[in-house]
């Protein structure tokens, strides 16, 4: 009788210490799934703060090209305690850095290389205790606008609005099929009195109109004002170059003026007969008045007013650069 209850206890305490060790198991197992949650949620978590960091940032590039403000993020939905950050303080070890207007490379984030044109984007998220980085290198596209303007863009005239793929394809002239969508930018007002062919987009802050006016392209206005690049003109002025033609005097205004060279005016300078740059460069240290319009390839710098009026072809690449310091 006693060896028969010590052959049942024994098989309830062997049973007890199966349920035991299957009981630990899945103890086991549940923390080990548990501890795996947490971690991805971590990291989903880190990923999310960060890229919306990043995002902030790159959008703020994409408006200002020299922003270096920091920004801040807090994570009140999931956790209180999750947070992210960006920062271009050059003292802080994370910080990103901003080469975006830059002429030469700069030295990022663990020695890493920031080319010219570019910004390197540091997000730094902090969860539940752990530090997570993420580093993105994002760049700034060139200037998307043909013809930009701070201040009320009008055209008078025959227009032709597009871009160049390349400046080879003006070997046997110009015509409208050459033309690629190049768009125009105002920050204030859009006049155009055609004729006029605008292959591309036009935006403009307030209003615009257009009349006899034919569009390849979307009009946008009431748009928010964008950056635009400053220009010195004075690293423009070929005053002291021994090859230029020095108008003392403005030169005659009933007379179609025709460069291909470097040449300056001073004071108020009117063309009544247009302007024909044979890759030549025309600064005015004043105001400038073209009737019948700009052609050909060069460049036009004015340290005051520009008023151009009549037939104008204007396409990008440098085709017919307009540069007022004036409106």
């Amino acid at each position: 009788m006693r060896k028969r209850r010590g052959h049942i206890l024994l098989m309830i305490l062997l049973v007890f210490m199966l349920m035991m060790a299957l009981v630990a198991g899945i103890a086991s197992t549940s923390y080990l799934f548990q501890r795996s949650v947490d971690g991805y949620t971590r990291d989903r978590l880190a990923q999310c703060l960060g890229d919306s960091v990043v995002a902030t940032a790159a959008a703020k590039l994409r408006k200002t090209s020299d922003f270096s403000a920091r920004i801040d993020l807090h994570d009140d939905a999931v956790d209180v305690r999750s947070k992210a950050w960006l920062t271009f303080e050059p003292t802080d070890p994370n910080h990103s850095t901003n080469n975006i207007l830059g002429d030469g490379s700069k030295e990022g984030y663990r020695g890493s290389v920031v080319p010219a044109g570019t910004a390197e984007l540091v997000a730094v998220a902090e969860i539940r205790g752990r530090t997570y980085h993420q580093v993105y290198l994002v760049g700034k596209s060139p200037f998307p606008y043909v013809v930009a303007s701070s201040g009320d863009f009008h055209s008078t005239g025959g227009l032709l609005l597009g871009a160049l793929r390349s400046l080879e394809e003006l070997k046997d002239g110009l015509a409208p099929a050459d033309l690629v969508k190049g768009s125009l930018l105002t920050n204030q007002a859009l006049t155009i009195n055609g004729p006029a062919d605008v292959i591309g987009d036009l935006k403009t802050h307030t209003s615009a109109t257009l009349v006899g006016v034919t569009r390849d392209g979307k009009l946008e206005e009431n748009a928010d004002q964008e950056e635009i690049p400053q220009i010195r003109l004075s690293d423009y002025d070929p005053a002291g170059k021994p090859e230029i033609i020095d108008y003392r005097t403005p030169p005659p205004r009933t007379v179609k003026l025709e460069l291909s060279g470097l040449a300056r005016a001073t004071g108020s300078v009117v063309l009544d007969k247009g302007l024909t740059l044979n890759g030549g460069v025309l600064y005015v240290d004043g105001d400038l008045t073209v009737q019948e319009g700009v052609n050909g390839y060069g460049a036009v710098f004015c340290t005051g007013s520009l008023k151009v009026q009549g037939g104008s072809n204007l396409g990008s690449d440098s085709l017919c650069a307009l540069v007022a310091g004036g409106i």
